[in-house]
């Protein structure tokens, strides 16, 4: 979507009554605006939890419908020809910009093998390396056209629609690993607990996110705001509220890092 028609959706929602100014995440009213971009969309942070999300907010259908077709990112969105996809395939995706094996390694020692749910997976190359890697992956995705292309072309096993993932039973799962995705959401208020379910007592869960710490700081909010938040990016974690959420959702912390671009956490169900 052209910045112009992002900037159009946004005016439509400022006329649109009334307007939703509810954490995503814990749902309470107030909230402080900590910045701007392109004068109408603002970060906001929950008085209440702490959750930085872009406002004005977009509903889950709204959501959905922007990463059938409109949503663009490089590789993650690309569906290679098959000249190119043989290529990946045969480096096992290193050297790419999909080359997941740095975080599989950080995973491995908490977890060798087992059952794992890739939430959030486009069309599967992150599935597909963990199944080289020797794990049991289902993997999940919204877009219709990334899942369709991820079962065809990689023989991922990718649920596409959000009932089914539901539907899946308590403990279904020794590993959630979740990179790049949970920050595009609309909505985080059930997220973790669907994991907390998902995962079998001792499991692990994996979550990489930008890192948006400190983005309450002028400084540090004008160098971060490209990518904290805006028409991809609804929600700027920071290492507190995720510790703070993970916590309430039963889980411990075993691991986490951040430096200039991302958060790393691996946490254990209790």
């Amino acid at each position: 979507m052209t910045k112009l028609s992002y900037l159009s959706k946004i005016i439509g929602s400022y006329l649109s009554s009334p307007m939703d100014t509810k954490c995503p995440s814990c749902h309470h009213e107030q909230s402080d605006v900590l910045g701007r971009k392109y004068l109408l969309v603002e970060l906001r942070k929950c008085k209440n939890c702490g959750l930085m999300f872009r406002f004005p907010k977009e509903n889950s259908e709204q959501n959905l419908q922007f990463y059938q077709s409109e949503y663009e990112e490089g590789l993650t969105t690309d569906l290679p020809e098959p000249p190119e996809l043989a290529i990946l395939i045969n480096a096992k995706f290193k050297g790419s910009v999909k080359d997941f094996s740095d975080k599989i390694e950080l995973i491995r020692p908490y977890l060798a093998n087992g059952r794992v749910l890739d939430y959030g997976c486009s069309w599967g190359y992150g599935a597909w390396q963990f199944i080289q890697a020797g794990y049991d992956v289902v993997a999940f995705e919204i877009s219709q056209p990334r899942a369709s292309y991820g079962r065809k072309n990689l023989g991922v096993n990718i649920i596409s629609n959000l009932d089914t993932l539901n539907d899946q039973m308590d403990g279904s799962f020794d590993l959630i690993f979740t990179s790049h995705v949970l920050e595009h959401m609309p909505d985080i208020s059930t997220v973790f607990s669907l994991f907390s379910r998902l995962l079998r007592s001792g499991g692990t869960l994996s979550i990489f996110v930008p890192n948006c710490n400190d983005c309450d700081l002028p400084e540090v909010f004008e160098r971060k705001k490209n990518f904290a938040f805006g028409e991809k990016h609804t929600i700027a974690y920071d290492s507190s509220f995720l510790s703070s959420v993970l916590q309430k959702h039963n889980f411990d912390v075993k691991l986490l890092k951040d430096d200039s671009f991302e958060i790393q956490i691996i946490a254990q169900r209790h």
